[in-house]
Order: C-alpha cells, then structure tokens, then sequence
C-alpha cells in the first residue's frame, strides 16, 4: 500500500480480475485509466490513493457498495457511473461478470484544477460517494481518455490531461465539496515565456510532452496555462505540439534521407503507422508518396 491509500496498480490485490487497458506507458502523469473484466464478487476494498470513478460497459447488474458503515443498492446497467472518493474504504458486491473503465484523478490533478477554474485556493477536494449517477458527460470524458490511448495520436498526452480537466470542472460543478477563499487569477502569456515554451516543444519533440511539464515552465497552473496558450497561439497546446511535429516531419522527409520509421521516431509519433495516419490527414499524401513527388 501506498501512503495515502492503495495505488490503481495495487487495486487488483484486493480486487482480482482480468486487465484489458491500461494508461501506465502513455506518459500522462496526473491521473490512470484501466479497464478490467471482472467476475461475480463480494469484496472489501482499502481506501484508495486518488478518485475513483468507475464505468459500466457491459454486463451490468445488481450492485451494492458500503461506505462508512452505510450499505447502497442500486441497479446498474452499461453507462452507469460510480464516484469514490479518496481515502475511503468501502466494500462491493455483484454477481453476474462485468466490464469496468476505471478512471483514478490525483489529489493535485483535483486541486490545482479547483485553484485554477474556480479562481480560488483549495486545500483539498472530495467527490461524494454516489454508487449510481447517469450522466453522459462522464460517460464521454472516461470514453474519449479510452479511445485516445486505444488510438494514439499526435499530442495524446496533452490532449489526456485536457480531457481529464475537462472531466475534473465537471465533478468540481456538480459532484465534489470544497472550502475556498476568493482570489482571482490574471495574466497572459509574455515574450519571454513564449520563446521558453518554442524552445522546448521544439528540443522535445521526439519525447512524450504533457501540460504539466509546458506549465510549470513558465511557473503557471495547468488550466491557467491552457487558456494562455490558445490565447497567445490561436490553438490548444496538444494541436501546437501536433502542427510542430508534422512540419519537422515534412522537413526531414524532404532534406534527410532516413527511413520513415527513423523520422516517426524522432519526431514524437508512436510508430509509422501512427506518422503516415497524422501526415496524411494535413498535408493529403502519405509521407512515402510526399517524398515520391520530390524526386
């Protein structure tokens, strides 16, 4: 156990079941997605290190969840939303087999996002405990996280956190407590932070980039950050990043006789499939017929 409470990796010691995706190699650092199919069970769970919140996508059933001595049951069918918050132990029962996103939001993904959207200083942030919520919103956010990581592409990992952020607002709106003062937070983007941000997209290309990272370069909050770069830049960070690595792309595929595979490489795409799918979406020739027309 990790201090603070279990760590999504260490759930299934308490939780077995068969895992069918996992966010741990994608580089996004502020909060885990994993998905498991689970037999019938009655379980008692430790209190978790970060926010749980669990999806329904199929098989589901009859289910019962006690939290602070207090026993739940609900029907809940694929689609359904379960909220947990941290440092809470709980215990569940099921019976038929299901299939289960898990989407864990960190303690300092919650409140730098409570500091930042809502404009005020939070010690700390807790979801309410709901076995049962029907709300598309979550449903799309925990989808889109699912979907980016079955399909990667160019920016993933921003395009991740800004979809967990996203996905935070709306907990922090309508689902979570907290206790705060108000200030309110100005400023855009500057000369200086500018060239800090080109210079270091532009000598880490090739490596996984996240907002945290962009952020804290320039000494900004995350949410902060975003708004101020697609105010200073015209678009959002991950589409930046994207634009970049497809010019750099198109340059070497012009001026450097390497293998495409070598140039995906170094330009920050998962693979070649994932360079000729990007590159062929913004220039309109995959890159092997772009460096035909060349010759």
């Amino acid at each position: 156990m990790h201090e603070g409470g279990v760590a999504p990796a260490d759930l299934p010691v308490w939780l077995p079941g068969k895992l069918l995706a996992q966010s741990d190699h994608s580089g996004w650092k502020e909060g885990t997605f994993r998905k498991y199919a689970y037999a019938g069970q009655d379980v008692a769970l430790p209190a978790m290190r970060d926010t749980l919140i669990v999806l329904c996508k199929s098989g589901g059933s009859t289910l019962e969840r006690r939290v602070d001595g207090r026993w739940t049951k609900r029907v809940c069918p694929p689609g359904s939303v379960s909220l947990l918050a941290r440092g809470v132990s709980s215990q569940w029962r099921w019976l038929p087999p299901v299939e289960a996103s898990h989407l864990y939001l960190s303690r300092s993904l919650m409140v730098d996002v409570a500091n930042e959207v809502m404009n005020r200083p939070v010690d700390d942030v807790a979801v309410l405990d709901i076995l049962d919520c029907r709300d598309p919103v979550l449903v799309e956010g925990i989808q889109r996280i699912e979907q980016e990581l079955d399909e990667p592409a160019s920016g993933g990992v921003l395009y991740i956190d800004l979809m967990a952020r996203l996905f935070t607002i709306h907990l922090l709106r309508h689902y979570a407590q907290m206790a705060f003062s108000p200030v309110r937070l100005q400023g855009k983007l500057d000369d200086r932070q500018q060239h800090l941000i080109r210079e270091f997209i532009d000598a880490h290309l090739h490596e996984a980039l996240d907002l945290n990272s962009l952020a804290r370069l320039v000494n900004l909050g995350v949410c902060t950050f975003s708004r101020h770069f697609r105010e200073t830049f015209g678009v959002a960070a991950y589409a930046y990043v994207q634009e970049q690595r497809l010019d750099r792309a198109r340059h070497l595929i012009k001026h450097a006789a390497m293998p495409l595979a070598e140039i995906a490489a170094s330009c920050g795409f998962a693979d070649q499939s994932h360079l000729t799918r990007q590159f062929s979406r913004r220039f309109g020739a995959t890159p092997g017929k772009f460096r035909q027309q060349l010759t």
